[in-house]
């Protein structure tokens, strides 16, 4: 087939992956650590779990288990509390036996991990979107029709065979009922069976580079490719071919569905009484616009049925960042104060410099907020010090935020402390930091 026809053939489908990474704050600590993964355990918050690796899932232990309830259920299990931030350096630290009295969650370790993943996708992918610290989209289209029409020879038919090799291709959903031949394959299968080569060598890279693994799932929009990410979890994908999804949606809780998971999804329960997405697609347009508005009435209509429009966009770098405390008990002193201040100006600065690091952009503003038990809430926005005044201590950053907190009046006792930065400023690193030198 010639370049035209490829073309034509490839207009209007798309190729989508979601990938998400398999326990991702359990595989951070097993690498650190130089842990197996066969090793059950469990990142722990103060006196509850926040992440399972599946060797502890096999256990019976859960997230938002306590501690307590844990080991009794699993004696092996390995407990690794988050890194957490005190007022002896700037950096997050493993401190032994944390407290929320004195000592400050801190999640850099993982965002740092998940700005390498990060890394790796940019190189393989021309268009990819963030959806949280350890998953991603991924709009595979250009590069697939770009990969066939450099094949030598060329496919030869609208139909062309394809040998999936499950091994390194992964799982393709319902393939024992509807085989992958010459007769079923369409073009928009060959396009997934790209996909689907290219979301391999994604995970191989993350794999060999990082020691991370990752799941994925791949389908012609978001919407089927976040479901499928999970269905064989983990370190495995999963390929959704559009004569699969009606069978796929039918017995799925419309819940997880995503947008759908809370108050519109109960809401469409009780309305239109269904709780599956083969039963909302027995309800036609019209009875789903005689209880929902317009726009929600037809995307109800076309989601439980595989029909998803959203684009895979890129997210715009954070326009803020922020540190905040709730205090348990109040603090009664200003020396309680400083004490969070301390913590909070560190864990600003090591995120405004890995920040840096990577988008090459410093904050212009620093906003401090106070709020006392009583009373109104005070809020002061002043400049944010300079690369140079800061050095390498966030000393400066801490004179200036108790500089405005003993200027705005009685703060005490207080019960939330925040220190936010915002109004970033592209900087050329390399003529700001010669000028430093000088």
């Amino acid at each position: 087939m010639d370049r035209d026809t490829i073309l034509a053939l490839c207009k209007g489908i798309r190729c989508i992956t979601h990938v998400d990474l398999d326990a991702f704050y359990c595989q951070v600590e097993q690498n650190r650590l130089n842990v197996p993964a066969s090793v059950p355990l469990a990142v722990q918050q103060w006196n509850g779990l926040i992440a399972v690796n599946y060797a502890a899932r096999a256990a019976g232990i859960q997230r938002h288990m306590n501690v307590q309830e844990a080991l009794a259920k699993c004696p092996d299990l390995k407990l690794v509390h988050v890194a957490t931030y005190d007022d002896s350096n700037p950096e997050p630290s493993y401190h032994t036996n944390p407290r929320p009295s004195t000592h400050k969650v801190s999640l850099e370790p993982y965002r740092r991990a998940s700005a390498k993943i990060f890394a790796v996708i940019a190189r393989r992918a021309k268009n990819f979107e963030r959806a949280s610290i350890d998953e991603a989209y991924l709009d595979w289209t250009q590069d697939v029709v770009d990969r066939i029409l450099a094949l030598d020879p060329p496919p030869d038919s609208p139909t062309p065979k394809v040998e999936w090799d499950s091994e390194t291709l992964g799982k393709l959903f319902d393939s024992e009922s509807l085989p992958l031949s010459e007769e079923s394959i369409s073009w928009g299968d060959y396009m997934l069976y790209h996909a689907a080569q290219l979301t391999a060598d994604l995970r191989r890279d993350i794999l060999q580079e990082l020691n991370l693994t990752c799941s994925a799932g791949i389908a012609h929009n978001k919407t089927i490719a976040k479901l499928c990410s999970s269905l064989h979890k983990p370190n495995k994908q999963t390929t959704m071919r559009t004569c699969s999804t009606l069978d796929f949606l039918a017995p799925l809780p419309i819940s997880k569905i995503r947008s759908l998971g809370g108050k519109l999804g109960a809401n469409v329960e009780s309305q239109m009484g269904v709780k599956t997405c083969a039963e909302l697609r027995e309800r036609t347009l019209a009875d789903l616009q005689l209880e929902f508005d317009p726009a929600v009435a037809q995307w109800l209509y076309r989601i439980c049925r595989g029909e998803c429009d959203q684009p895979v966009a890129a997210r715009s770098k954070a326009k803020s960042m922020l540190a905040a405390k709730q205090m348990r008990p109040f603090a009664t002193g200003m020396h309680q104060i400083e004490h969070w201040v301390t913590i909070l100006a560190g864990e600003i600065l090591t995120r405004v410099r890995d920040d840096l690091d990577v988008h090459s952009r410093w904050p212009k503003n620093l906003v401090i907020h106070v709020q006392p038990n009583t009373g109104d809430a005070k809020t002061k926005t002043v400049s944010f010090p300079s690369r140079h005044a800061v050095g390498d201590s966030p000393d400066a950053l801490i004179a200036k935020a108790m500089t405005v907190i003993t200027s705005v009046g009685s703060v005490l006792p207080c019960k939330y402390l925040s220190l936010q930065v915002n109004s970033f400023e592209s900087i050329d690193t390399t003529d700001a930091l010669a000028q430093w030198i000088r």
